[in-house]
């Protein structure tokens, strides 16, 4: 139990700090959130195939991502008729790569994890990175995004 404590608080921090690292233009650190949260959840399954995790969401964060020519954020202008910058084509385009960035975890409840608790996170990332995403304070909103990625852990 302590272990698990231990070990999710690093890995959430770390995520934090790693997915804000990539903000501000270092974009290796976000591909690095992957391997920390898969090294965590390494570690208290005693399972060296969570670190699959790590591919799988840095092929969901390339594939899907929010930038204002990204294709999930033109998709949404597109289907809703609003302009790219619009406040609803946002949400819709933080939700798409929201779930799709939770879907990863699925790793961990094949492993061994909790249907429930997968089902939980991926409902969870969807709200929370739109919430935080959303929020005018670009280094509580990077962080945030970063450490709501990490409750990966929790699957």
């Amino acid at each position: 139990m302590i272990l698990q404590i231990v070990v999710s608080i690093i890995v959430i921090v770390a995520s934090a700090t790693l997915w804000r690292l990539g903000g501000n233009g270092y974009k290796w650190c976000r591909v690095m959130v992957g391997g920390v949260i898969g090294l965590g959840k390494t570690i208290l399954f005693w399972n060296p195939i969570c670190m699959i995790y790590w591919f799988w969401l840095w092929l969901m964060t390339a594939a899907f991502s929010y930038g204002d020519n990204a294709p999930p954020r033109l998709f949404w202008a597109w289907v809703l008729k609003r302009d790219k910058q619009d406040i609803v084509v946002q949400i819709a385009t933080r939700a798409t790569c929201s779930f799709f960035w939770a879907l990863p975890a699925v790793t961990f409840y094949i492993l061994g994890g909790s249907l429930l608790r997968f089902a939980g996170y991926v409902i969870a990332l969807t709200i929370l990175n739109v919430v935080i995403g959303l929020l005018p304070d670009v280094e509580i909103s990077e962080r945030g995004v970063g450490a709501s990625v990490a409750l990966a852990i929790f699957v």
